[in-house]
């Protein structure tokens, strides 16, 4: 501890609580400056082949390249992500300074020159946001935040900058779109008190409970939170660091590895994607997590026999039928998987082959393009399809062997409401839910909106958003408000008229009020 603040004991740079408070202080002076957030792109994927101690020295490495920048201040945020903030900058300084600093970075050699990742390229992703268009500073931090999750989600090794749109946040639940965890910072605290003043980080998937509770895959914690009806928030799943141990034992210690997605059965049980270990694992009635398909290898095998013994690719979405059939976008393999009762595997539909060909064929010989979400009707007879970069969403009838597009025609846009599902236009949808077995949510996630496809009537409309970003709860008027990239979504199937949206760039999970009459749908 020293006069100014308190260093990191790791990097030997200033810890997040010294930098917050020089950012306040800058923040209260009046003067000019701007902020850089930066994420060491895929820093797991880098320590997990390292080893902990190497990952330690990169860490200290990119805290010394940081250091030595001129006109920044410079300290560790949290995990493998920095602040610098620079005084006197306007909106084009900030810009080109990050860019350049972005650019260099990926020419350092941070890693150990004994190892045989030496020469492998580290690049970093970078939220920018210029003094000035909030209030506080717990707000421009939030603006860096989310300008730093889009620029992960773009592609990352990019800069974003923050727009200048007010952050509105409500947390009352009587207005029709509010927030009910991540209007703070990002992090991981909060357990046993109030959702609303909970701390996490890049929220996935979402899913309601039989007994109500909302299961957040707090994904940046790699962990699964939940929300109880007092509005309580706890760990369900995870300690909050990554890893892959904890089977045969309580979920709560469990390590998970960058989770994506939640499912929960009729009877209880709950299937977690563990994206980072490619497996499935599976939550018991009692609480103790078991592995249930994936061998922690990566790969694409095993179909035919038993899943524990399959190698899979970065699962992301899961979902499970009425006879307890778990299925999974298989994203590395770009195929769909399904775990049957018995334990076996198979792809059931996707050849692997990248592309937008096959509807009305068979499922295994069609194309696709980096499914991710999915869901499946109760009797297992419908099997829906998020194919993200096809922009559309397609079925798979069980029954019948066939796949074919509901929603979509392959091409980006925003367009076709109060039309049939086929001649309208998606971008990018990352996420779908059954919501009272005919109508379809999706979350359309680069037009930041929620649609619905009601089956029957072959209607798609917005029930949510407006193809515009930003992080605007509204009290009244749903059409106020906006969304930075939505992910997992869940619908009330037993009359709550709420619909849980995971907003994956605005780092929160948002509550919608609706129904089917109000958003277009039947009556």
């Amino acid at each position: 501890m020293n006069a100014n603040g308190t260093l990191d004991s790791l990097t030997n740079i200033w810890d997040r609580k010294t930098m917050l408070a020089k950012l306040s202080a800058i923040h209260a002076s009046g003067k000019r400056f701007g902020v850089l957030l930066c994420d060491v792109d895929f820093f797991i994927n880098i320590d997990s082949k390292v080893g902990s101690v190497e990952g330690d020295l990169i860490l200290q490495r990119i805290a010394s390249f940081f250091k030595k920048i001129e006109f920044f201040t410079v300290g560790r945020y949290g995990g493998d992500e920095f602040i610098l903030i620079a005084e006197g900058v306007d909106q084009k300084q900030i810009v080109q300074m990050a860019e350049h600093l972005r650019k260099n970075f990926r020419k350092q050699r941070f890693v150990s020159g004994d190892s045989i990742y030496a020469k492998v390229p580290i690049t970093v992703s970078i939220g920018a946001v210029i003094g000035g268009l909030t209030k506080t500073t717990e707000s421009l931090l939030k603006k860096a935040e989310i300008a730093l999750a889009m620029a992960k989600k773009q592609g990352r090794n990019r800069t974003v900058l923050s727009d200048d749109k007010d952050i509105v946040l409500y947390y009352d639940h009587t207005a029709n779109v509010s927030t009910i965890v991540g209007g703070q910072l990002k992090g991981y605290a909060g357990d046993g008190g109030p959702s609303v003043q909970a701390c996490i980080a890049e929220p996935y998937g979402v899913e309601l409970m039989n007994n109500g509770e909302l299961l957040i895959v707090d994904r940046g914690n790699h962990c699964i939170r939940q929300i109880d009806s007092r509005g309580v928030i706890s760990s369900f799943a995870g300690k909050g660091r990554y890893g892959y141990s904890g089977d045969n034992e309580d979920a709560v210690n469990a390590l998970m590895n960058k989770p994506s997605g939640v499912a929960a059965s009729a009877d209880g049980n709950v299937f977690i994607a563990d994206t980072g270990n490619h497996c499935i694992r599976k939550i018991n009635r009692n609480g103790n997590i078991y592995t249930i398909a994936g061998c922690g290898m990566e790969g694409y095998e095993g179909d035919g026999g038993l899943a524990i013994n399959a190698k899979l690719s970065r699962p992301g979405g899961v979902a499970v039928d009425g006879k307890g059939n778990v299925y999974t976008n298989d994203y590395g393999n770009n195929v769909i998987r399904k775990i049957s009762i018995d334990g076996i595997i198979s792809t059931v539909a996707g050849s692997g082959k990248f592309g937008y060909e096959g509807d009305g064929g068979s499922p295994l010989v069609a194309s696709l393009d980096r499914p991710y979400g999915l869901a499946v009707t109760p009797n297992g007879h419908k099997l829906y399809i998020a194919d993200y970069g096809n922009h559309c969403i397609r079925v798979v009838d069980m029954e019948n062997n066939s796949i074919r597009t509901v929603c979509g025609k392959g091409i980006p846009g925003y367009a076709g409401d109060g039309g049939p599902g086929e001649a309208a236009l998606l971008n990018g949808p990352f996420w779908v839910s059954i919501w009272n077995e005919d109508f379809i949510l999706i979350a359309d996630s680069e037009n930041h909106c929620i649609r619905l496809y009601d089956v029957v009537s072959d209607r798609i409309t917005t029930i949510v958003g407006n193809a515009k970003s930003g992080y605007h709860d509204s009290m009244l008027d749903k059409s106020e408000a906006s969304f930075n990239l939505p992910a997992g979504l869940v619908a009330d199937n037993n009359g709550g008229g709420c619909l849980y949206v995971a907003d994956y760039g605005n780092n929160a999970v948002r509550r919608v009020l609706f129904n089917s009459s109000s958003s277009g749908g039947r009556q």
